[in-house]
Order: structure tokens, then sequence, then C-alpha cells
């Protein structure tokens, strides 16, 4: 799965809720895997794999302007 699947894949189950972007958002900015995994799964009901965990943080360290592109 590709980074931008895993987004519109989080996208579509929190269907534009404004608390579950923001938290999901504020997790994404700490860059720590174990705190954006937890989030993920109790705002939009996903289980992160090791796999997509993996791809996302290290995309966010490498490019630390994809969170500004996440909507808030």
């Amino acid at each position: 799965m590709s980074l931008n699947d895993l987004a519109n894949r989080i996208l579509n189950a929190i269907k534009g809720d404004k608390t579950a972007t923001k938290r999901i958002s504020e997790a994404l900015a700490s860059k720590d895997p174990q705190e954006i995994k937890k989030t993920v799964s109790e705002v939009a009901g996903i289980e992160l794999t090791a796999e997509e965990l993996d791809m996302l943080v290290s995309e966010l360290e490498s490019n630390p302007t994809k969170i500004a592109a996440w909507p808030t």
C-alpha cells in the first residue's frame, strides 16, 4: 500500500470528523510510532501494520512538510 492509499484509507474512515482529524494530526506531528498507531486505531478504527507504520514514520522523518498537507 502506498502512503497516499494509507492516507486516503484513514481520511475515509474519519469522514471529516474535526476532532478525529485534529487528534491524528497531533499524533503525526509527534512522530511517535506508538502514539500514531494508538490514535489511528482509536479514532479511525484502523490497525496499522508494522510495515504501514514504518512507512508513515519514515516519510514524516524524511519529509516533515507532509504534516502540513494533512487536512485540519
